[in-house]
């Protein structure tokens, strides 16, 4: 889903698999961003792209930032390269979580969620799990206990 100038919800092209029009690949940058490296090269849609795309959106939700973002420093500019080494490390990964969340968050979930995005953002489609494997993988996280030590807040 994307949203357009009006702000008016629109479902893209990422949930069928298909041909994507080299025009479209090359006209909309932010989109470009989060087409995978296969879909990139030879213009196919393919399940497997879509799961990469999906990674990105929860590389998005993690950090609070946007995949291709020229605010940062260079090297954290494209969000994939500069969030890799934090994915896998527990520890190191609530360095790059979302700010505004100032760090009440569930860690356990944080920690899978970071883990099944480093799944779907495998670099060959064949290692990348399916939709519904990631589906199993983010209901063990509703399933998770957490905590009250991270109570919401009301919006101010």
């Amino acid at each position: 889903i994307q949203i357009d100038k009006d702000f008016s919800a629109k479902l893209s092209g990422y949930g069928c698999v298909g041909h994507v029009p080299k025009e479209e690949i090359s006209s909309s940058s932010s989109a470009v961003g989060n087409l995978s490296m296969e879909t990139l090269e030879k213009g196919m849609l393919t399940p497997k792209s879509n799961v990469w795309s999906f990674g990105i959106f929860l590389l998005e939700l993690l950090t609070g930032r946007k995949n291709l973002d020229s605010r940062h420093p260079k090297e954290e500019r494209n969000l994939v390269k500069w969030s890799r080494p934090f994915l896998s490390d527990d520890h190191r990964l609530s360095m790059i979580m979302d700010p505004q969340l100032k760090g009440r968050f569930p860690s356990k979930a944080a920690s899978t969620i970071a883990h099944i995005a480093q799944r779907c953002l495998q670099m060959e489609p064949s290692e990348r799990p399916t939709m519904g494997t990631v589906v199993e993988h983010l209901k063990k996280i509703q399933d998770l206990k957490h905590s009250s030590r991270f109570p919401l807040q009301e919006p101010a």
